[in-house]
């Protein structure tokens, strides 16, 4: 179930990115920020009373960025993303936004082909996004 993220996730949603992104500049402090930040919508998918997956959209204007997605190793392979997802995309066309974009791990081939399929194309490479030779693409989609 999809639910909107609560100050009470923080310290989950902190474990969840950092085993996902290694080396985050997030700590849990920032979660706590994003969460009550009137301009992000946060959302995590709870099964069985655990937080699965965390997922995040800041609005700016008539842009959005999807940020910040992380699905427990357990439950990875079960359509989450796909649902969180398409969730935030339905989020960012309610606010208005012309655009989404998001920065993903070039070698990240799943999340890729997750992205393609909701029609984000890649428009450009970030040269060590990431950390030292671990560059991003860039991807957007239009509404």
């Amino acid at each position: 179930m999809i639910r909107f993220a609560e100050k009470k996730d923080a310290a989950v949603i902190f474990d969840l990115v950092q085993s996902f992104e290694g080396d985050t500049p997030w700590n849990e402090a920032m979660v706590k920020e994003v969460i009550d930040s009137s301009e992000v919508i946060a959302v995590v998918y709870e099964e069985d009373n655990t937080v699965a997956a965390f997922a995040c959209l800041h609005l700016i204007d008539k842009e959005a960025e999807l940020d910040g997605i992380a699905t427990e190793k357990k439950f990875r392979k079960k359509g989450i993303a796909t649902q969180l997802v398409q969730y935030l995309l339905e989020a960012a066309k309610k606010s208005c936004a012309e655009v989404v974009f998001l920065e993903v791990g070039t070698d990240n081939t799943a999340a890729i082909s997750l992205y393609e399929k909701f029609g984000f194309t890649i428009v450009r490479t970030r040269k060590n996004y990431y950390g030292k030779g671990k560059n991003a693409f860039v991807l957007i989609k239009e509404f």
